[in-house]
């Protein structure tokens, strides 16, 4: 069996393990990379897990955004703009605009 199939990234009890996040420099959103269960993995290859990225608005703790990677150690950083937020090589999406009242 294949480590992949031992990732149901929508089944988050299986991706319950943080493996690293970032936060947005105005402190409104977070990425968190989730790393997933492997049924066997050799020594030092516990990057090499499948995982989950979801983007989460910190205003409400609500999930914005999920997508299903490969190896969580492909991830190498969030790149924010005011409007965007951008993981090489993985996902590129957009932040919602804040409702002034």
């Amino acid at each position: 069996m294949s480590a992949a199939v031992a990732c149901d990234p929508n089944e988050t009890s299986k991706c319950s393990d943080v493996y690293t996040t970032a936060r947005s420099p105005d402190g409104r959103f977070l990425v968190e990379v989730r790393r997933c269960e492997m049924r066997y993995a050799a020594p030092g290859q516990g990057g090499d897990a499948p995982g989950i990225i979801r983007l989460v608005d910190l205003t409400n703790g609500k999930e914005l955004k999920r997508k299903r990677i490969d190896i969580v150690s492909t991830f190498t950083g969030a790149e924010w703009s005011e409007r965007r937020v951008s993981i090489p090589l993985l996902v590129d999406w957009d932040l919602p605009t804040s409702a002034k009242h």
